[in-house]
């Protein structure tokens, strides 16, 4: 009886969940062991039975009350209440006991779950992000369940397909929609970047494919990419997630530039057309991203004398040369032109006012350069002028042309390479 009574207690004293018994009509502790003390904030156990009444300690009274209610089946279990500890702070427990009316108290453990909630808040408000930014991002974003059938597509991938909420789910991929590619051949269901991203179980990027839009009553154009998911230790994809821009204004602009010769024999770059037709789209996503735009516009210094002096193969090959430069010092992202006989232009889309300073410190340096290393009879100078709009301008290409028109002749007429009054800065090499 002893060594049972011996067992009893250092399994009582030892235990990793709090065990209590407490008086029924106050919550007054009778019985408890260290670990029920330590959850509530005591060291001592013995200060834990003399001064804690759990009737005291709970935040909302209707916890105790709904608590009390639920042993009048005689057991409780699972019930999640917060109670306040010795110093104040807050702790989740998950409480189960029974209760035995006649002696006039209950008998429970107790588990402090307090990691448990928090990590509960945490991923709901992880969760609540999630869907903030899957509802209202600019891109496409489908999941599509293992059998290819649609979960859920983001109110953008609805509105460019054309399909409600109640009408995209179900569908599967590979049929609800005529889909075509860039030659205008059909583009099989099964080869569609979800269902080979769920065939193979890898990620499929950067597909470019025409989908038939009821509502727009035409092909969109899109760039797909598919992404497989897997459960733990599974080698077949669980489900995909393909994500898509619309490119259709692109490929539009694209059509007109073949169907157009929109290049400069002589230099190579964009012709005058080219620059018009790839300039106003560039303006129009720009003032939708609300990005901030640069036009440049250069000439080259005494061409004509060089013309009259060197003969016009020479001048030819200057322009040829400020088109190397130009090409060297901007971004391949960037639209450079010649648009007249020597005069170039660039559009800078994203750009910031300190990117425009490096941008034309590099110009100068390319000049210098390029100047340095060139056998010619004479040195290669640029006049320029820089125009800004950002998205709340109305700004034209012809509007932001004339302003920095405007603005190389000034420079070209100080050449002393310092910053104009409100938004250029002129460069001489």
């Amino acid at each position: 009886m002893r060594e049972s009574e011996e067992k009893y207690r250092s399994i009582f004293n030892n235990a990793q969940v709090g065990i209590f018994r407490s008086r029924i009509s106050d919550g007054k502790i009778l019985e408890s062991n260290h670990r029920m003390a330590l959850m509530h904030g005591y060291t001592n156990r013995r200060e834990f039975i003399d001064k804690f009444v759990s009737s005291e300690h709970f935040i909302e009274p209707k916890q105790r009350k709904k608590m009390l209610a639920s042993f009048r089946r005689g057991r409780l279990k699972g019930f999640e209440a917060h109670v306040i500890r010795k110093d104040g702070s807050i702790v989740w427990v998950l409480l189960s006991a029974r209760i035995f009316p006649k002696k006039g108290y209950l008998e429970g453990v107790m588990v402090d779950i307090t990691d448990r909630k928090k990590a509960e808040a945490a991923l709901r408000e992880s969760e609540k992000k999630y869907w903030t930014l899957f509802e209202t991002m600019v891109q496409g974003v489908v999941y599509h369940a293992a059998d290819g059938t649609i979960i859920s597509a983001n109110p953008f991938a609805r509105r460019i397909l054309g399909l409600s909420f109640k009408r995209a789910q179900g569908k599967i991929s590979a049929g609800h929609r005529k889909a075509i590619h860039e030659d205008g051949s059909d583009f099989p269901g099964e080869n569609h970047p979800s269902m080979v991203a769920l065939k193979t179980g890898k990620k499929v990027q950067d597909v470019v494919m025409g989908v038939f839009s009821p509502s727009r009553k035409k092909y969109v154009w899109l760039n797909v990419t598919a992404i497989p998911q897997f459960k733990a230790e599974e080698s077949r994809p669980c489900q995909v997630y393909t994500i898509f821009r619309d490119i259709t204004e692109r490929k539009q602009a694209e059509e007109e530039i073949r169907a157009l010769s929109l290049t400069d024999d002589l230099t190579g770059l964009h012709n005058r057309r080219a620059f018009f037709v790839l300039g106003k789209q560039q303006l129009r996503i720009a003032r939708r991203a609300r990005k901030k735009i640069f036009l440049f516009y250069a000439d080259v210094d005494d061409l004509k004398r060089i013309n009259d002096r060197f003969g016009h193969q020479t001048g030819d090959a200057a322009l040829i040369d400020a088109a190397a430069i130009l090409r060297k010092t901007f971004r391949e992202s960037d639209i450079i032109a010649r648009i007249g006989g020597d005069e170039f232009v660039v559009l800078i889309t994203d750009a910031t006012i300190k990117n425009k300073e490096v941008l034309l410190k590099r110009l100068q340096k390319n000049l210098a350069v390029y100047d340095l290393q060139a056998e010619r009879k004479y040195k290669l100078h640029l006049s320029a002028g820089v125009a800004f709009c950002n998205s709340q301008h109305s700004y034209s290409l012809d509007n932001l042309i004339a302003r920095a028109d405007q603005l190389m002749y000034v420079q070209k007429g100080e050449k002393a390479g310092t910053c104009l009054p409100d938004e250029s800065r002129q460069i001489t090499a």
